[in-house]
């Protein structure tokens, strides 16, 4: 009975620690307690390992958007209209040996 009750108290525990991770990546705290109780604290504690950091792509994200404001304040037109030419352009395909050689010789 005792092993059972030291069993049952690691389990929870690590469920606690399972869903501390995920609360620190950005993800539902509530969710990740109660799905690793249900299938397994170290199958979430891995999973969690792999997920990616939900706060650091938030905080990249408005960082580069902050920073492309700046740009857009205190370049002038021109800068903008090649700005968004870039941005349309598409890369074009690398051609093969025989079509360079195509192209060269028309």
């Amino acid at each position: 009975m005792l092993l059972f009750t030291a069993a049952a108290i690691g389990w929870l525990l690590f469920a606690v620690l399972a869903a501390s991770v995920a609360y620190e990546k950005g993800y539902s705290a509530i969710a990740w307690f109660f799905g690793s109780l249900l299938l397994s604290p170290a199958f979430a504690l891995i999973a969690l390992a792999f997920a990616t950091n939900l706060r650091r792509e938030e905080l990249l994200k408005a960082r580069h958007e902050e920073i492309t404001a700046l740009l857009r304040a205190s370049l002038p037109d021109s800068a903008l209209a090649v700005m968004a030419e870039v941005q349309e352009a598409k890369p074009q395909p690398k051609l093969s040996r025989l079509a360079q050689s195509y192209l060269a010789a028309g």
